[in-house]
């Protein structure tokens, strides 16, 4: 799916593949019908030299259901299943058409947390919780900033970049206006890598991977920051951030 996170209006492709049972063959489709789960459906044709993909744009958020429905082979003598032809999709809501009048969201308004979401393959993966504690709804848009602090509260070396493409997901990472209500939330993910490499690889890995206590995160278009408390182990300090998304789950809802 690209882009993803996806919101309304955004146009999504997505993309229709198959394989053959049993082994790694492809099997091309001359064309398929995807019903994409809002009550509304496309025909697309291939060129049987490439995967197939359909372009959709939807009006609201939530969860829909795609199912690819028909499929016309590229090699007719090979039976096409699509019992399993089907995915769950999440769009995330967007602003309501009332926030573009309210305030960017001010740190003494958020309480923010932070949720280890995971440690796989030399990969660490945070979740960053912003919650509006003030009863007054306020606005967010873009990456925020971050700078790693130890458990004395000093800042460590840090080196963050924008997280161009979501882990475990395809497409680009396109920011949009996150509408804050009172006791509503917003988060982001933090990216890092626990095995150290480049100029540190031979250091002692508390001195190549220094865990910190915390996050310092500046919030985008505001010279704020404030802190959330989660154990980060960010080798070289280098950390990719995502930008700031509705709900309190990131890119996983």
């Amino acid at each position: 799916m690209t882009p993803s996170p996806a919101f309304p209006g955004d146009r999504i492709a997505i993309s229709a593949t198959t394989s053959v049972t049993g082994g790694p063959a492809r099997l091309l489709m001359a064309s398929a019908t995807v019903d994409f789960g809002d009550g509304s459906s496309t025909t697309a044709s291939g060129s049987c030299t490439a995967r197939l993909f359909v372009v959709h744009a939807y009006s609201h958020g939530g969860d829909f259901a795609v199912k690819v429905t028909a499929v016309t082979g590229c090699d007719p003598t090979i039976p096409v299943d699509l019992s399993a032809a089907t995915a769950t999709l999440h769009i995330y809501p967007a602003a309501p058409a009332a926030a573009s009048r309210w305030p960017t969201c001010s740190t003494d308004q958020l309480h923010m947390s932070g949720v280890m979401r995971g440690a796989a393959a030399g990969s660490v993966d945070v979740l960053i919780r912003l919650q509006n504690l003030s009863a007054s709804g306020c606005t967010l848009l873009g990456y925020p900033g971050l700078r790693l602090v130890s458990g004395t509260g000093r800042l460590l070396s840090t080196h963050t970049s924008h997280a161009i493409v979501a882990v475990n997901l395809l497409g680009p990472i396109i920011p949009h206006l996150v509408a804050l209500s009172p006791h509503g939330y917003a988060s982001f993910e933090v990216y890092s890598t626990d095995n150290p490499s480049g100029p540190t690889a031979d250091e002692p890995y508390v001195n190549a991977c220094p865990t910190s206590a915390g996050v310092r995160v500046v919030l985008p278009g505001t010279g704020q920051f404030g802190m959330a408390v989660v154990p980060l182990e960010a080798c070289e300090g280098a950390v990719q951030v995502t930008p700031i998304l509705p709900g309190p789950n990131g890119i996983s809802p």
